[in-house]
């Protein structure tokens, strides 16, 4: 089962600003560009898909700084229009498909790299959706998952914010490492890597309307956020994404 649908993300989608690229001043998406730089090959000849793919900040990052050949798809017509624009924009090619990862006909074993971020999280039963992504893979591809850390303080905190709404898309179960160990030996995937990035991460949380004890804790975390080397300081108990990086 679908935890999200095409209009949830139409409406996520919709306020989306262009051009989308990653900027380094943003924590996260510096914490997990340097992750994928540390972990993944500059290859001018690695072709890459990407599994929800809007609005396409990360096809333009990996195809100006990895030197990659990108595709992608997304199930969201709004996220893929912003994502069309995004690489008009931006300079980028890409070949980009419409519509729900199972059911799309893409070549197997015809990539190098797959990637998602923040997609498998989405369901009820993830196993599908990973048999797809390894599908796609050749032999001695590349596998990258990223999924939100919603556990931990960053549940307590999204609780305290009302945010249950949100947490209700999300399948918190597989939000650990246990459960990346666990796909990756029931696909026969070796792993590169798998860690906790991105610190504390104050984006996660909308404070509009919360009460002032909640905002004050909130604003405690957010300054320890910018001390120097936060980047670096991670655990399952606050940081705000599990990446796991596998060889097929």
């Amino acid at each position: 089962m679908n935890l999200t649908d095409s209009s949830f993300w139409d409406d996520f989608w919709q306020a989306t600003t262009l051009p989308a690229v990653v900027d380094r001043n943003v924590s996260h998406e510096r914490c997990l560009s340097d992750t994928f730089v540390r972990h993944l090959p500059h290859d001018s000849a690695m072709r890459l898909f990407e599994i929800g793919c809007a609005p396409g900040r990360w096809l333009v990052w990996f195809a100006q700084t990895m030197g990659c050949q990108v595709a992608g798809c997304d199930l969201s017509p709004t996220g893929l229009s912003k994502t069309h624009q995004n690489l008009a924009l931006t300079g980028v090619a890409a070949d980009l498909y419409a519509g729900d990862i199972l059911t799309l006909d893409i070549p197997s074993h015809a990539f190098d790299l797959v990637l998602s971020l923040g997609v498998v999280e989405h369901f009820a039963d993830p196993e599908p959706v990973l048999a797809r992504h390894v599908e796609l893979l050749r032999v001695g591809g590349l596998l990258v998952l990223e999924v939100p850390n919603l556990t931990g303080l960053n549940y307590w905190l999204m609780r305290a914010t009302r945010q249950d709404d949100l947490l209700r898309h999300h399948n918190l179960r597989i939000m650990n490492r246990t459960w990346f160990q666990n796909m990756a030996a029931k696909f026969g995937l070796r792993t590169r890597f798998l860690g906790y990035v991105g610190s504390f991460e104050p984006a996660l949380f909308e404070l509009r309307g919360r009460p002032p004890w909640v905002k004050a804790i909130h604003k405690i975390l957010r300054t320890l956020r910018s001390v120097s080397g936060a980047d670096r300081v991670n655990s399952s108990l606050f940081s705000a994404y599990l990446v796991g990086i596998f060889e097929t």
